[in-house]
């Protein structure tokens, strides 16, 4: 059985970020990250009728930040397939 492994590019976040309404990331924050981060979305939910809360892993030791990305963003976003 496979599952779908989506992920963040350091500028897809910019991008969601600035659209998030509850859970904006400090841009210094995202500045810092390296420019050839890929974040893996280790948890989603659905948070209410226009977005999904999401727990992105930035850190090779598990650190993590929640977004609350749009269903139609979120459903675009890139992934690896992996096994369950």
């Amino acid at each position: 059985m496979t599952k779908k492994v989506r992920y963040l590019k350091k500028d897809m976040l910019k991008d969601l970020s600035r659209k998030a309404v509850n859970t904006k990331i400090d841009k210094k924050f995202i500045d810092k990250l390296p420019n050839d981060i890929l974040m893996p979305i280790v948890r989603s939910m659905t948070h209410n009728d226009y977005f999904t809360r999401c727990w992105i892993c930035y850190s090779e030791q598990g650190h993590e930040f929640t977004l609350d990305i749009s269903y139609s963003d979120f459903n675009n976003l890139p992934y690896v397939e992996g096994e369950k």
